[in-house]
């Protein structure tokens, strides 16, 4: 009965057959059905288009422009109800479950077919001639747009974009540099203009921004500062020291890659320098004092603490200073944890009396991050996480302790699995007494009994001068106890900041011996 009605509603429309080929060239007709597509349910009609643009996408035609007009009205049609679909998904995700992954679904559909279909046809404009040639930059521009978007909303499933992927993007903006129109300023969007080169390092910055783990409103905030700060971005064959800290090969399949002071000996390198997005970043954060309330994104307002996200994304651009072989620890297929920030601290001073649970591994991600299937115990609560938990990793024999990660995302998949994305933050951690002083020169607090109530503990990353502490760091000067030293120690610079901890990077200005330290004037 329901296709019978559904037969018989078509009819009335007049609305064509998608099925038939002839339609896929005639603009008028084309234009006709998307019109007649505003009388559906918004999600019915999104799927209609999505069945469309994969009809239009069955089989490799040589390069026509009429094609090319027949997808831009599919585009504009089906952008509409997308907007729409992305405004139920970021107002209500926290709320649904499967209906959040239907939803997330038909969002990427779309996504993918314009992919698909600007793909198909900059691959059939290459060899179209004249007008194959006079329409490439648009196609080339569109398509890194929505491969693009493609990976941004595959990061909310932990989906990172594979060598496959990359080399695809790489590739499209070769040949942009290579055709010559790399800069040419074009319209993607209404009134939004932009260039291959923008649009390519609106992808590269997302993904620096390390997304996997970040809710949908976080990834679309963070998605709009890459759309902001693009214009920074200047892509170079030639490496200057002094200037550039980036690189990525457009002739492989890798990620964009810090490249800790190396030049690379390729051709297809291209370098950039993040001085000028970090400018941009610290303006975004001091203009939140004045609007951080009126966020909106899809007209959604953002609900959390902007600046959180801009702390995350300073950390990981951050990144660069450091050597990876710092952070780079070899992960087994089975490790021993522990988590929650009193067992870390009791575990680091007594590791032999840590409680931890078995990890079993499941697959590499990131290169700095590894993902593990957690089996917690029936009925037991030993090892509790969260996101962005902080969590010991243990040696092989689990008698000590080898480094310290935390919780980037988590997933259940069943009342006793738990699959984590674990980014490691350094190796061999230790416990350490810290306590603000006032500057650079003063006494000590050590030798003062009346100020101990001030001094707490801290995790100290041995091979980085990386400390973590378990509570606000206000002052820029610090004395570190461990051992029978104390360091004087100046923070550099806030890696990263989350509820309950915070990473910085400092720097030792003195070491003095424990029974040395002048006595605090009473």
């Amino acid at each position: 009965m329901m296709v019978m009605l559904n037969h018989i509603f078509k009819k009335l429309l007049h609305t064509p057959d998608i099925a038939e080929k002839s339609h896929l060239t005639d603009t008028a007709t084309i234009q006709k059905w998307t019109l007649q597509l505003s009388s559906l349910h918004e999600y019915e009609a999104h799927q209609k288009i999505i069945a469309l643009l994969k009809e239009f996408n069955e089989g490799h035609s040589p390069f026509e422009p009429q094609r090319l007009h027949v997808l831009g009205i599919i585009e504009q049609a089906g952008s509409k109800f997308q907007y729409g679909l992305i405004t139920q998904f970021l107002s209500n995700h926290a709320n649904m479950t499967y209906s959040g992954k239907s939803l997330w679904k038909e969002i990427i559909s779309f996504y993918w077919q314009l992919a698909l279909a600007y793909q198909v046809l900059t691959n059939a404009a290459l060899h179209g001639g004249e007008q194959g040639k006079a329409a490439l930059p648009s196609l080339v521009l569109r398509s890194i747009h929505y491969q693009g978007k493609l990976m941004q909303w595959r990061y909310l499933h932990y989906e990172l974009p594979t060598a496959q992927i990359w080399h695809a993007i790489h590739k499209l903006y070769r040949l942009a540099e290579q055709h010559g129109f790399a800069h040419d300023s074009m319209v993607l969007k209404g009134s939004a203009y932009c260039t291959c080169e923008q649009a390519y390092a609106r992808v590269l910055l997302l993904h620096l921004m390390s997304p996997v783990g970040l809710n949908p409103n976080e990834l679309e905030l963070a998605a709009y500062w890459a759309w902001k700060w693009r214009d920074e971005i200047k892509l170079l064959p030639v490496y200057h020291p002094d200037q550039h800290q980036y690189c990525v090969v457009l002739a492989e399949s890798l990620p964009p890659q810090p490249i800790y002071g190396r030049a690379l000996p390729l051709e297809s390198v291209r370098y950039w320098s993040m001085h000028e997005v970090l400018n941009k970043l610290t303006q975004t954060r001091l203009a939140l004092t004045q609007r951080q309330q009126n966020i909106k994104l899809y007209n959604v307002p953002f609900a959390d603490d902007p600046k959180l996200l801009l702390l995350h994304i300073q950390s990981q651009f951050a990144q660069i200073d450091e050597q990876p072989a710092l952070n780079r620890i070899n992960l087994r297929n089975e490790i021993a944890i522990t988590c929650g920030n009193q067992d870390i601290i009791h575990a680091l001073n007594h590791p032999q009396q840590a409680i931890h649970v078995r990890a079993f591994h499941q697959a590499t991600g990131h290169p700095i991050e590894q993902y593990y299937r957690l089996n917690l115990p029936a009925n037991t609560e030993t090892c509790p996480v969260s996101q962005h938990d902080l969590l010991l990793v243990y040696n092989e024999d689990a008698s000590q302790i080898a480094s310290i990660a935390a919780v980037r995302w988590l997933e259940n998949s069943g009342s006793k699995i738990t699959t984590l994305g674990l980014a490691q933050l350094g190796a061999l951690p230790k416990t350490v007494t810290i306590c603000a002083v006032h500057d650079a020169l003063c006494a000590s607090p050590f030798n003062d009994k009346l100020t101990s109530e001030l001094m707490t503990d801290a995790i100290y990353l041995t091979q980085s001068a990386h400390l973590i502490a378990l509570h606000a760091i206000d002052s820029q000067y610090y004395d570190m106890l461990t051992a029978d030293y104390v360091y004087r120690i100046r923070v550099r610079a806030h890696l990263e900041q989350q509820y309950d901890w915070v990473r910085v990077k400092f720097d030792i200005l003195t070491r003095t011996h424990l029974t040395r330290l002048p006595t605090s004037p009473m």
